[in-house]
């Protein structure tokens, strides 16, 4: 082991031991789990994002529809069946709905999502947006964009079934960006659709455990630093989260402005918005929530 990998070895599991030196006592014992190794937990046997599900799945069948991990130190349950998911998170909400604090997201600005955010004025401004943009009774202004991106998803296919990936990809950005912002994706040079290819290929990092699930200030390492991986990926992630969530809804803004903007969930609603007293943080809160719409090429199709 190198000077390097000792050091970062050792002040790991210093600052682990310390954590869980100042963590309250459990009044009850956690859920069973899979074996831990000592001070990091599960982190080494913790699965690849491509394959998380079906391990969990296969760790439900053998320890139970609930149960936990361990990783350096953070504590995370695992709700097997929905059963469990219905118990704990409907029945249970006002205990149990709250949304747990993910480093590498907060580290690029993503932490003020409605994914995020902790039950309060913000997340249920975002959750009105939503619901005002997205029930029942109005989803059916969307199916136009939903069926011509389905048309030329099928053109594409029959042209070219090798490259049925690319198309899925394709019409999954298409349909999320036409509806969030107005902007219809025509080609795979679209900026809108590099946009999101780009943040595909960094997303899928985001969910293996680092240090900044013990503390954000790990953000500040040295990308050589040993475990420091993140650091690199947060340099290169953040410009696009901030062009999805600034970027595009200044288009939209600009747009509006000169009359050229398509009716889309942002535009929509800067219109109601423009009728009352600017609110900041109702223009905030509409940034992130029309970057959340966008997440759905991200989380569903990756390459």
């Amino acid at each position: 082991m190198n000077t390097f990998s000792a050091i970062g070895a050792l002040l790991l599991s210093t600052l682990v031991l310390v954590r869980l030196g100042r963590r309250k006592r459990q009044t009850l014992p956690l859920p069973p789990g899979p074996p831990a190794d000592p001070i990091i937990g599960h982190m080494r046997l913790f699965p690849d994002p491509q394959v998380t599900s079906e391990v969990f799945h296969e760790w439900s069948q053998k320890y139970g529809d609930v149960f936990s991990l361990n990783v350096l130190g953070k504590t995370i349950i695992v709700l097997g069946s929905e059963q469990a998911a219905a118990d704990l998170l409907e029945r249970r909400s006002a205990i149990y709905s709250g949304r747990a604090p993910l480093g590498y997201y907060i580290a690029i600005g993503w932490g003020d999502t409605v994914v995020f955010t902790q039950n309060g004025p913000f997340h249920s401004l975002q959750r009105k947006l939503y619901q005002e943009g997205f029930g029942k009774n109005v989803v059916s202004q969307y199916w136009e964009a939903q069926q011509r991106e389905a048309t030329v998803l099928l053109k594409g296919l029959l042209e070219d079934p090798k490259s049925y990936d690319r198309y899925a990809r394709r019409f999954a950005g298409a349909t999320v960006t036409d509806i969030g912002y107005g902007h219809r994706i025509d080609s795979f040079d679209d900026d809108f659709f590099i946009l999101g290819e780009n943040m595909c290929k960094v997303a899928g990092k985001a969910a293996t455990p680092s240090l900044l699930d013990i503390h954000p200030i790990f953000a500040r390492l040295p990308s050589w630093f040993p475990g420091a991986w993140f650091v690199s990926l947060i340099k290169e992630t953040k410009p696009y989260m901030d062009a999805i969530v600034l970027g595009n809804h200044q288009k939209v803004e600009e747009q509006m402005k000169t009359g050229m903007a398509r009716p889309s969930f942002t535009s929509k609603h800067l219109e109601a918005m423009y009728g009352e007293e600017q609110d900041p943080q109702q223009i905030c809160a509409l940034r992130f929530a029309a970057g959340m719409i966008l997440q759905v090429q991200v989380s569903r199709v990756s390459p």
